[in-house]
């Protein structure tokens, strides 16, 4: 029994090591292309959706607010971006101006999204897109 308990291990930890190095997550992601275009949004609760399509991104309230963002988006390299205000419907509340630019690094991907790091006027902040299926 002592030697099936031997041999058991170490095929528990090859099994094991296999199941996380294959993880549906890459840390170091090297293609973002599906995430150039589509629709997502923050979390699964949020009512803001993000429409991305030939250079713009639009966000927008499914909620009573209804507000309407409309930003430029330029793909600097395959998993980073920046965008830049070019229209809304806010009169006021909104933390970005048509002078800001945010940059974006996208960090991390997962089939349901993408995690990232992001910088306006010196301020670094970490954040998820999910994509939002049909």
């Amino acid at each position: 029994m002592e030697q099936i308990k031997f041999i058991f291990n170490p095929i528990s930890f090859l099994l094991v090591s296999t199941i996380l190095g294959c993880s549906q997550v890459n840390n170091n992601p090297t293609d973002c292309s599906e995430f150039k275009t589509g629709e997502f949004t923050f979390s699964e609760k949020s009512d803001v959706r993000i429409i991305r399509k030939d250079g713009i991104q639009k966000e927008y309230s499914t909620a009573n607010s209804g507000f309407i963002d409309e930003y430029q988006i330029e793909w600097t390299s395959p998993c980073s971006y920046k965008l830049w205000l070019v229209k809304t419907n806010q009169s006021k509340g909104l933390d970005f101006s048509d002078t800001d630019t945010l940059f974006v690094e996208i960090t991390s991907t997962a089939p349901k999204g993408y995690t990232y790091k992001a910088a306006k006027n010196g301020e670094i902040f970490e954040g998820q897109m999910l994509v939002v299926k049909d």
